[in-house]
């Protein structure tokens, strides 16, 4: 508050140095509590903000500018995010990847009320100019929400059409070695699956891994593992898997609908009978997976606790005991990363 009312008595603007003065004691070591002792006012000013904000809304009786704020919200929600698509276009990522990406980043920030509102101060220009940028901002954020939560809907909608601006492929990403029949398939190289690969080399020769990503099939494919490239949600490439001697199928991949579609196909497979392991995040959608007939589900938060509780039992105060597990718990991810 000092910094931002030094400025502000030097003609300069009292917003942006309060941000940089807030900026700086977010590198302070007492960090922590200062974020505590200011949130009760942060939340009570940031309720104060939206309700002063919506009382000035005098734009919305005036149609003046109706079709300004129309297209250029058409253009946040449509075409802001191309630059994504056009990054994980480049990066091979498919249609159905570079879609989702897109509806996150469909809107604006109030960092551009912000700075409009610097604007405007500094070079005298129309408080017009605000109210248009605030309509857009809640329009946008509205908009890209439901954009969001129907984002399944709107992929199978437009489908077809996306899938003919996909990247092609290079066809070895979709080859292996020999064409055999996998007793182990692992669909997604998450981190924690990393992890793993270090303990498969008596397995290796059996083991399938798939992943959507093509940078990570490339890498894996090079470290002479078997990987495919493809994604879990496509149903067509499930049915079109040969898994009659499949014994395990791993998915490290969080998403419920993924996981859902890979446990139905493999029931509908009346030759085989594997151990299905599943990764979940949500208690809920954990035990659904299981009433599925997931064999185990990967809950990783009650993983990581009941390791602990196990280091506790085994160690109890023994600090060097704990100092060894973490110098090999941080040699693994320097490796995986």
């Amino acid at each position: 508050m000092l910094v931002a009312w030094l400025f502000h008595h030097f003609g300069f603007s009292m917003e942006i140095w309060a941000l940089v003065a807030w900026i700086t004691l977010s590198f302070s070591p007492m960090r922590f509590e200062i974020t505590a002792k200011m949130k009760t006012l942060r939340d009570f000013f940031l309720v104060i903000f939206f309700i002063v904000l919506w009382s000035q809304m005098w734009f919305i009786h005036d149609m003046n500018h109706i079709w300004t704020i129309i297209i250029l919200s058409l253009f946040i929600l449509i075409w802001n995010p191309l630059i994504v698509i056009i990054l994980m276009w480049r990066m091979w990522y498919d249609a159905r990847s570079w879609f989702m990406a897109w509806l996150t980043v469909a809107q604006i920030s109030e960092f551009s009320i912000i700075l409009v509102a610097l604007w405007i101060s500094t070079w005298h220009l129309s408080n017009e100019i605000l109210w248009i940028v605030v309509t857009i901002w809640l329009i946008t954020i509205v908009g890209s929400t439901y954009m969001i939560m129907y984002s399944e809907k709107l992929y199978k909608i437009f489908k077809k059409q996306l899938k003919k601006f996909e990247k092609k492929i290079d066809k070895k990403l979709f080859e292996t070695k020999e064409q055999k029949e996998w007793e182990i398939i692992v669909f997604g190289c998450h981190r924690m699956w990393w992890d793993l690969l270090k303990y498969t080399n008596k397995i290796k020769q059996d083991l399938m891994i798939i992943d959507y990503n093509p940078m990570t099939v490339k890498d894996l494919q090079e470290k002479n593992y078997n990987a495919m490239y493809w994604d879990l949600q496509d149903a067509e490439f499930l049915d079109e898997l040969d898994m009659n001697n499949t014994k395990m199928i791993i998915s490290t991949v969080p998403d419920f609908e993924a996981n859902a579609l890979l446990i139905k196909t493999v029931k509908e497979h009346k030759k085989i009978d594997p151990i299905i392991i599943t990764t979940s995040h949500q208690i809920s959608e954990t035990l659904e997976l299981y009433e599925m007939w997931s064999t185990y589900v990967v809950t990783p938060y009650f993983l990581w606790w009941h390791y602990i509780s196990k280091l506790i039992q085994e160690h109890w105060t023994k600090k060097h005991k704990f100092i060894k597990e973490a110098n090999i718990h941080k040699n693994s991810i320097k490796e995986n990363n």
